[in-house]
């Protein structure tokens, strides 16, 4: 195992991690049954790269029993349940853009399909944040 690979394998899983929390506190957090569904369902595709990168990680015998989110998503979660999901809507929006490239040159991921996702999840969240911010929930449900 190179510790390399091993590396960049946890950095991916603690994304996919961070990612779901997040996601999980704006579905819990929203108001519109439909918004906290697409919420719902971004943060299903989060958990299932998070087993993506487990299972990659198990093949190399690394463990990751005990991860959690990292502070930086606690903190986005708390404010989300605090203020609402458009407080830090913005904030993530922007991280899920700048992430939305990294998966593009690891073959592994390419082969498991993330970069796709990812690009997608940045598209999500740029209409609903964007300036045709006044899209409804069913309508983001449909991209």
């Amino acid at each position: 195992m190179t510790d390399d690979k091993r590396d960049r394998y946890l950095e991916n899983l603690r994304g996919e991690i961070d990612g779901a929390s997040l996601y999980r506190a704006l579905a819990e957090a929203e108001p519109d049954p439909k918004l906290a569904e697409v919420y719902g369902r971004l943060a299903a595709v989060e958990d299932s790269h998070a087993e993506y990168w487990k299972r990659q990680l198990a093949k190399l015998g690394a463990h990751t029993r005990g991860l959690k989110p990292g502070f930086r998503s606690r903190g986005l979660a708390f404010l989300a349940r605090r203020f609402g999901p458009s407080f830090v809507l913005p904030a993530i929006s922007a991280l899920e853009h700048a992430d939305s490239g990294t998966y593009d040159k690891q073959p592994e991921a390419v082969a498991g399909g993330l970069p796709q996702a990812e690009r997608s999840h940045a598209r999500i969240l740029a209409a609903i944040t964007g300036p045709a911010s006044g899209l409804e929930g069913s309508s983001i449900a449909r991209l």
